[in-house]
C-alpha cells in the first residue's frame, strides 16, 4: 500500500517558514489477502504461497496467513494442498497439470481483516501448450544489446518453431550448472507471440551473460502463461524496474485474477526444459 502527500502542503509549509512539528496521522488502510500460487504440467508438489499486506511504512516482514483451506481443482479432480510452513501450502509430488485444462484455485476459512467474518477467494487459470526448443546456441557478444555495449557477453539464443495458435505468451528463465541466474522477475524474459506466430524462432538472444564460459550447462526452462498474466508481469515491472521515478505515475496495485480484493496471481502453465553445453562456434 502506498499513500501519497499532495505537493501543496509541502509548498504551504515551506512558504510560512513553521517550525511547529507537524504530525500526520495516516490510516494504515485495511489488510489484503496476497497470493502466489501456480500449477504446471511438471509432476511435482505445487506451491500455492499466502501473506497479508503490510503498512507502506512497516519494516516487518509481510505476516503470513495460516490454517487456510486450500484447493486446486480441475472441474473434475480436487487436490488439496497442506500447509508445509507458515503461510506455505503445496499438493502431493505426484500431481501434474494437463494442457487445455482449466484450474480454479479456492482459498477458505480466512479472516483478513479480523472482523469475525470468514473470507473466501477463487482464481481460475487454463494450461496453453509451450513452444519447445529446437537447439540452443552460443555466441559472443560486446554488449548485452540493452544498456551495456562495452562488456564482452555470451549470448544465449533460441531456436524453436513457435505454434500458430494466436495469443500464445511465454515465460523464459534458465540455470548454469544447476544454479538459477533468473531469481527475479526482472532477469526472466517474458513476451507475446505477436511478432513471430506460427514461425521459425532462429537464433534469436534470450539471455547475456558475462559470466558464462566453454563447458557449462545450460538448462533453459519455458512456460506458457495467460495474457492476464503477462499483463500482471508487466505492471509488476512497471511499478518496481521499470518505475521513472519522480518522473513516472503515482503507484498503484497491480490487477491480478484473484477474487475478493485479494492481491498476487494464479497461473497455470505449460513447462519445458531444454538443456545444452556451451559451445562457441
Amino acid at each position: 500500500m502506498k499513500y501519497i502527500f499532495y505537493l501543496t502542503i509541502i509548498a504551504i509549509v515551506l512558504l510560512t517558514g513553521c517550525e511547529e512539528k507537524i504530525d500526520l496521522k495516516i490510516d494504515s488502510g485495511y489488510d489484503k489477502l496476497v497470493v502466489e500460487g501456480e500449477i504446471t504440467t511438471e509432476k511435482k508438489a505445487h506451491i500455492v504461497k499466502l501473506t497479508k499486506t503490510a503498512s507502506y511504512f512497516s519494516n516487518q516482514q509481510t505476516p503470513k496467513v495460516s490454517n487456510a483451506k486450500v484447493i486446486i481443482s480441475d472441474g473434475t479432480q480436487i487436490f488439496p494442498l497442506t500447509e508445509i510452513s507458515p503461510g506455505i501450502y503445496a499438493t502431493n509430488s505426484n500431481i501434474m497439470g494437463e494442457i487445455g485444462k482449466t484450474y480454479t484455485l479456492t482459498i477458505e476459512n480466512i479472516d483478513i481483516n479480523d472482523d469475525g467474518t470468514m473470507d473466501s477467494y477463487s482464481a481460475s487459470s487454463t494450461i496453453t501448450q509451450s513452444v519447445k526448443p529446437d537447439s540452443l546456441s552460443f555466441e559472443k557478444t560486446k554488449g548485452n544489446g540493452q544498456d551495456d555495449q562495452s562488456t564482452d557477453y555470451i549470448s544465449i539464443n533460441l531456436w524453436a518453431f513457435e505454434p500458430a495458435t494466436v495469443g500464445d505468451n511465454y515465460f523464459w528463465s534458465y540455470s548454469v550448472n544447476g544454479n538459477l541466474e533468473t531469481d527475479t522477475i526482472s532477469k526472466a524474459v517474458f513476451t507475446e507471440d505477436d511478432m513471430v506466430n506460427g514461425r521459425k524462432i532462429e537464433n534469436f538472444p534470450l539471455f547475456y551473460n558475462e559470466k558464462l564460459k566453454v563447458g557449462d550447462t545450460i538448462t533453459l526452462r519455458t512456460a506458457s502463461i495467460s495474457r492476464d498474466y503477462l499483463d500482471f508481469l508487466y505492471g509488476f515491472m512497471t511499478e518496481t524496474d521499470w518505475n521513472m521515478g519522480n518522473f513516472g505515475g503515482p503507484p498503484a496495485n497491480i490487477k491480478g485474477n484473484i477474487s475478493n480484493g485479494a492481491l498476487g496471481f494464479f497461473n497455470a502453465s505449460d513447462v519445458n526444459y531444454f538443456t545444452r553445453i556451451v559451445k562457441l562456434e
